[in-house]
C-alpha cells in the first residue's frame, strides 16, 4: 500500500510543468507526511522512527535538488528564493496559511527534538557520573593467613 511518502515522492518526480499544476496536491501530501512524521517520532517504535527519519532525509534531499534546479532555471540565488518565500503576495491565501503553519510546526518540532536530545545527553552524563562514583570492588585474597 502506498503511503504519504510514496505519493509525495511520486508527485515530486513529475516534470516541472506537471508539478506546477499540482502544487496544492504537493502541499496536502507534505502536510500528511509531516503529520505522520511527528506521530511516529512521538509514538513509534525505534524501527519506525529510524525508517521515517530515513524517509525525511530522502525528502529533504529531493527538495534541496528541486530548489537547486529552480534556482538555476530562474537565475536567482538561494537568498532571493528565501525573500520570495517570505512574501504572502507570491502565494494563494491557502498556500500562505499552509506555509506559515508548516514553518511554525517545523520550528516547534525542531525545538522539541533538541530538548529531547539535550535531556537524553544529560541523562547519559548523569549515568556516567553515577558509574564513576561507585567504589570499585576489591578482590579479596583467597590466601589465608596462618
Amino acid at each position: 500500500m502506498e503511503d504519504e511518502f510514496d505519493r509525495l515522492m511520486g508527485i515530486l518526480s513529475l516534470e516541472a510543468e506537471e508539478k506546477e499544476k499540482q502544487l496544492d496536491e504537493i502541499f496536502q501530501r507534505c502536510t500528511e507526511f509531516f503529520d505522520k512524521y511527528k506521530y511516529v517520532l512521538a509514538e513509534g517504535s525505534s524501527e519506525e522512527k529510524e525508517s521515517i527519519q530515513k524517509k525525511m532525509n530522502v525528502l529533504r534531499e529531493k527538495l534541496r535538488e528541486e530548489n537547486e534546479r529552480s534556482q538555476i532555471k530562474l537565475g536567482i540565488s538561494e537568498g532571493d528564493i528565501k525573500n520570495l518565500s517570505q512574501e504572502s503576495k507570491n502565494f494563494t491565501p491557502e498556500q500562505w496559511v499552509f506555509l506559515q503553519n508548516a514553518q511554525e510546526r517545523l520550528f516547534k518540532e525542531r525545538s522539541e527534538r533538541e530538548k529531547i536530545s539535550l535531556d537524553e545527553k544529560k541523562a547519559r552524563e548523569a549515568e556516567l557520573k553515577l558509574k564513576s562514583k561507585k567504589k570499585p570492588t576489591s578482590r579479596k585474597s583467597k590466601w589465608m593467613k596462618s
